[in-house]
């Protein structure tokens, strides 16, 4: 055998070598959270989430990973609690939320279950991902439980879980930006979140404490100091930040209107919320608006208003359109007969609306009943005769009001989609604006539900309505018409309603002109 075929063999055996470990590490890489060879670290992070300065709550958040099964694949399990306390002993009120979700080694959903709890009542789901194409959610509990299915595009990961998926698969550094499909597990909101690395720092993190066993008192005796990375990004319309560590835990997370979550050695972050939370002496800052009634809807002033949103920092928030409109920190509302909203009703393209980049104003989600046919029949039926997208709108906007009686919301009764209420032919204000907006999708129309407040006659109320794409969002409210509906509406939450659960980053407080109104979180 000749030199130059020895060298051939040795340098072919040494190419090979090298792709085997190129393929190898590939393939070492695309599954790395495998349970006991993971890189997503397990562990458990505990917060104390405040107002401003002031503790409002805890929050607990805790990554395992999961071996695979019989009947399942290789997991990670992610949990997050939320307890809040709003208002002062002994009219305390209090709310809590407790997601617990299965996601892929890829950290996209695969099964989920979440509660939500307030003082109106106690609402419960479950997620599924069958395949990679069919949302499968579960609503209300044993004695009530229905079924909606919704196509997908792609597998979401749950908002909350982002900052572990940059950790883990981001590769953070300042300058990075990421845009992910994204599911919010509390409000069943799906949106494509956008997240910018902006700083990179180190960070002491409470480690561990003791208990003085004279005042019982607990004291921080150890900090570990960990890199940790500043993201930024948009949750329900409002401006956040955080600090992210290696292992994708949340050391500080905050908005523009003061609430933040600050990472606590468990017994301090349990201890503040003791305090604060006292069923006889405990004193909360936070105020959560009472949901409005449909008698609040037919008393709300007319005219203009004006709000200053204490604290804001809302370069992303959707609070402009033909009746509304923000500069600064202050957000006014205009008659919807103004010059300036009659110039949203410029022409359209006919209905039905088919561009693909209007898609997710026209997708089926899990309250709006997708697939539902007397839903789709009744839409065409009250549509019937018209292609034009602002006549369409006033005719279901009118049908909704006069076949659909609103009525106030019950403590402990589960909410309803969009095909019950319509079955039911009564329903709550959030209610109606989901039926409307499941009506309007049907035929093409681009239709939105939206959160935010309503002015009362004695003060803010939290409100859902609806809008329209006419050529521009214009607010529709089934309950209270005129269409487009009357400037007392003031949207906070563009996709979203408005529960506390979709309110609680967006302000601070609120203060209309001339006199102060309720605080939100």
């Amino acid at each position: 055998m000749s030199r130059r075929l020895v060298a051939v063999l040795v340098l072919g055996a040494w190419l090979a070598s090298l792709g085997w470990l190129a393929v190898r590490e590939h393939e070492r890489r695309g599954r790395t959270i495998v349970a006991g060879r993971q890189a997503v670290a397990p562990g458990a992070a505990y917060y104390r989430v405040l107002l401003d300065t002031a503790t409002v709550g805890y929050a607990i958040l805790s990554v395992d990973t999961l071996a695979p099964t019989d009947t399942s694949p290789a997991l990670v399990q992610f949990q997050e609690r939320y307890f809040l306390a709003a208002g002062k002993a002994p009219r305390q009120q209090r709310y809590e939320v407790t997601a617990l979700a299965y996601l892929r080694t890829d950290l996209r959903l695969w099964r989920a279950s979440i509660l939500t709890g307030a003082p109106d009542g106690v609402e419960r789901w479950e997620l599924a991902v069958e395949g990679d194409s069919v949302l499968s959610v579960w609503l209300g509990d044993s004695a009530r439980r229905r079924i909606t299915r919704t196509p997908l595009d792609t597998v979401p990961v749950p908002v909350s879980a982002v900052p572990l998926w940059l950790a883990t698969y981001g590769a953070p550094r300042p300058g990075l930006s990421v845009r992910l499909p994204a599911l919010d597990l509390s409000t069943l909101a799906r949106r494509r979140a956008a997240w910018t690395v902006t700083a990179e720092s180190t960070f002491t993190v409470p480690d561990s404490v003791v208990r003085d066993p004279v005042t019982k008192a607990y004291h921080l005796v150890h900090r570990d100091t960990v890199r940790a990375w500043r993201v930024s990004g948009v949750d329900r319309s409002a401006q956040v930040h955080a600090w992210v560590d290696e292992n994708g835990f949340v050391l500080r997370w905050w908005t523009g209107g003061g609430l933040r979550l600050e990472r606590e050695a468990f017994e301090l972050a349990l201890d503040a919320f003791r305090t604060v939370s006292d069923s006889l002496h405990g004193d909360s800052p936070l105020r959560v608006p009472a949901t409005a009634t449909p008698t609040d809807l037919a008393l709300a002033p007319t005219g203009r208003h004006a709000v200053l949103l204490r604290g804001a920092e809302y370069p992303a928030l959707e609070a402009t359109g033909p009746t509304q409109s923000l500069a600064g920190d202050t957000a006014r509302t205009t008659d919807a007969f103004s010059w300036r909203a009659q110039m949203a009703f410029r022409p359209l393209e006919p209905l039905p609306v088919t561009d693909p980049r209007h898609a997710a104003d026209l997708a089926g989600a899990p309250w709006l009943s997708p697939g539902d046919s007397l839903l789709a029949r009744t839409a065409r039926r009250v549509t019937r005769g018209t292609a034009n997208p602002r006549e369409a709108a006033a005719r279901l906007a009118r049908w909704v009001h006069d076949s659909v009686r609103a009525r106030a919301a019950v403590a402990g009764l589960p909410g309803q989609t969009a095909g019950e209420v319509l079955a039911a032919r009564a329903g709550t204000p959030e209610e109606l604006a989901r039926l409307y907006v499941a009506l309007a999708r049907s035929v093409g129309l681009r239709a939105r539900e939206v959160g935010g407040v309503i002015f009362a006659r004695d003060g803010l109320r939290a409100h859902t309505w609806a809008e329209a794409f006419v050529g521009d969002w214009v607010p529709v409210d089934p309950v209270a018409l005129p269409f487009p509906a009357s400037p007392a509406h003031l949207r906070l939450v563009a996709g979203g309603a408005g529960r506390w659960t979709d309110l609680l980053p967006i302000a601070g407080g609120l203060v209309a002109t001339g006199r102060p109104l309720p605080e939100l979180p």
